[in-house]
């Protein structure tokens, strides 16, 4: 029962429970607390209530909350008496726990919204932690303002951790907080040194990103010394960030060979597979997983070296490391050849290089982003592809797979990007093999277009829990600029009080597998869900449904109808062209021309176009826009036209031409 409750996995809960069991989940919630904020009163009129109309029907009603909050009342109702039940009032409180153990294990995918944000969810506890040992990291970080944030929450989470007695001991240091620091002035003179020096770290190509970034968060400490009314004698110094430069290792071969001539053989060998195997970190940036070309490096010259208990390869690695940072600070120190200047240059990159591998080597608790997106660029396209063959259709979605499958094994990872990777066809592998496989999306705000700045990009923003879990998904749809932000806060302040709110949907993401290539439908009721899998699909039992072309160039290839003469229209030069288009049931004017002329002769030749099912050009059937924001939308589609990808047709509607 415990690993049940802990885990917030309900199925696994027992047929039955003895008391000591009954009253451990009776104090998985605070009734008096959640009795109030759901609206049923205090929980001892709910359990009054309840147990009434169980004595008066003999069968015990009501959800999930209202059941637990009755058997948490009766639990302290008992403690409070010094007593155990026994005979029939243990009878009618295992029975009470049946019909919760019910509630609790009901299927999902038939509540209604209202019902869905009414049951309980639980997130499984972690265990605590020193704040020194919290990591969280940016990987795209730019300036740093991901980070400037995590600054403020990280000074009330020290604060608070100072103040509370079962803190547990620091990984670094061995104490608690409070045994390291007396007072809470003596904590506050060393916090902004704890969190630049402990908590954050931030990945960036761009040099002057990170610089204006690690100049952020000094600027940021100093306030924080403000705020504490430290004087700036008693300030201690913050030189150093954990913002690193993905950059490729120095290239100057000349350095480099001589660099390695100082070193042993093996070690030599190290140095040149890891320069090599950084090459492409100025582009790639925290998508290159250089800790695996780390450890294949180190296996490749270490395997077979040494006594029969062997160093593991992190043993290895940080020997390496030593070795090399003492071997740079001596090669820098060189002044012969008049090449004393490029050496220290060519150590100083190498040591940055460093710093970015052993930050890549992290776990962390925490990772938080706005990544790039779009294609990737031709340069690392190839690597993109090969190392992260789900995700490759839109640069965001490596990051967030080397998020949640390296980088954080167990915690947070928070991201605003582009919608896309939860809706597109194309991201299907994405979905099923990175999102649904290895998190569960515990919150998405799906904000729409005109977010962020200077972008008209459609944007979401999502926290997910690494590994997966049971729990439910929240999504807040507040799509259209008119008082969005107003209409995102109301929504988050309404999810405690279950208010049922027409922009919160309640969903578990298992059922997206339901809708076709798993897109995150979180608004579609499970009425329409399940009707995927127990209905045929058009393509299988009524008609034929086929995408168009895609010109590559339209303003090369397509026409308005009144820019060509009548006489050049027809099958052997410009079909008219359905393309989507507005929302128009029905019917609507097809008002653009295709030069399709030899059977589209010179876009073929092009060879930058997509003709497809070309075969069903001038054929009679329906269409309708690929996206739109209202609902599906057909239209005639009469013989001689031409169709285009962003207007899908459908033909021989039951076997009959239209």
């Amino acid at each position: 029962m415990r690993d049940a409750l802990i885990n917030g996995d309900f199925s696994k809960l027992p047929p039955e429970l003895e008391w000591h069991d009954l009253q451990e989940l009776a104090l998985g919630i605070s009734g008096y607390e959640e009795s109030l904020r759901l609206g049923y009163g205090e929980c001892s009129d709910l359990a009054h209530e309840t147990f009434r109309r169980f004595r008066e029907q003999r069968t015990w009603e009501g959800d999930a909350i209202r059941l637990w909050c009755c058997l948490f009342f009766q639990q302290r109702l008992w403690r409070n008496c010094v007593e155990e039940p026994t005979g029939q009032d243990l009878n009618e409180l295992q029975g009470l726990y049946g019909k919760l153990r019910e509630e609790l294990q009901k299927d999902a995918s038939g509540l209604s919204q209202e019902e869905l944000l009414r049951r309980p969810v639980f997130i499984a506890p972690r265990k605590k932690k020193d704040p020194r040992d919290l990591k969280i990291l940016d990987p795209a970080c730019g300036s740093g303002h991901f980070l400037l944030y995590a600054f403020d929450l990280l000074v009330t989470v020290y604060e608070e951790a100072w103040q509370d007695n079962d803190c547990p001991w620091s990984e670094a240091t061995g104490k608690t907080l409070h045994s390291d620091y007396s007072t809470i002035d003596e904590l506050r003179l060393a916090l902004p040194g704890l969190i630049l020096g402990h908590n954050l770290y931030g990945i960036e190509i761009d040099p002057r990103a990170a610089q204006i970034a690690a100049l952020a968060l000094w600027m940021r400490s100093q306030r924080a010394y403000n705020d504490f009314n430290t004087s700036r004698s008693d300030r201690r110094p913050i030189n150093k960030t954990n913002v690193v430069v993905a950059e490729p290792m120095p290239g100057e071969k000349d350095l480099l060979n001589e660099f390695v001539a100082s070193l042993d053989e093996r070690l030599g060998t190290l140095v040149k597979l890891v320069f090599n195997k950084m090459e492409l970190a100025g582009e790639v940036g925290s998508l290159l997983k250089i800790e695996e070309e780390i450890q294949s490096a180190v296996r490749e010259v270490y395997t077979g070296v040494g006594d029969l208990f062997q160093p593991t390869d992190e043993q290895h690695w940080h020997t390496a490391e030593e070795q090399l940072l003492e071997a740079l600070g001596e090669y820098a120190e060189k002044t012969g050849n008049g090449r004393g200047y490029r050496r220290r240059l060519f150590a100083d990159d190498a040591e940055r290089g460093l710093g970015f591998i052993n930050l890549c080597r992290h776990k962390f608790d925490v990772v938080i982003m706005n990544p790039p997106f779009g294609d990737a660029p031709e340069a690392v396209k190839h690597y993109i592809e090969s190392r992260y063959p789900h995700s490759r259709q839109d640069l965001f979605a490596p990051f967030v797979e080397r998020s949640l499958t390296d980088l954080v094994p167990s915690g947070a990872v928070g991201v605003i990007s582009t919608e896309a990777g939860f809706f597109r066809r194309t991201s299907e592998p994405w979905r099923r093999e990175v999102l649904l496989k290895h998190s569960t999306v515990a919150a998405l705000a799906h904000l729409g277009g005109h977010v962020l700045d200077g972008a008209t990009v459609r944007t979401a923003c999502y926290a997910m829990l690494t590994p997966s879990s049971t729990i439910d998904s929240i999504f807040i749809r507040v799509q259209g600029q008119g008082g969005r932000h107003k209409r995102l806060v109301d929504a988050i302040e309404g999810i405690p009080r279950q208010s049922n709110s027409p922009s919160v949907f309640a969903t578990p993401q298992t059922e997206f597998e339901k809708l076709p290539y798993a897109v995150f439908g979180y608004w579609c009721s499970s009425e329409l869900r399940n009707a995927f899998l127990v209905l045929p699909s058009l393509e299988d039992s009524a008609g034929r449904v086929r995408v168009g072309l895609q010109t590559g160039d339209d303003f090369r290839f397509l026409r308005l109808r009144w820019e060509v003469p009548p006489q050049n229209i027809g099958e052997h030069h410009w079909l008219t062209f359905a393309k989507g288009g507005e929302y128009s049931p029905f019917q609507d004017d097809v008002h653009l021309l295709l030069n399709w002329e030899n059977h589209g002769k010179e876009l073929v030749a092009w060879g930058k176009g997509r003709p497809q099912n070309t075969d069903f050009f001038g054929k009679p059937g329906l269409t309708y826009p690929r996206r739109t924001n209202k609902r599906f939308a057909p239209r005639v589609m009469p013989a001689g036209c031409a169709f285009g990808d962003k207007g899908p047709a459908i033909f021989d509607v039951q076997g009959h031409k239209l």
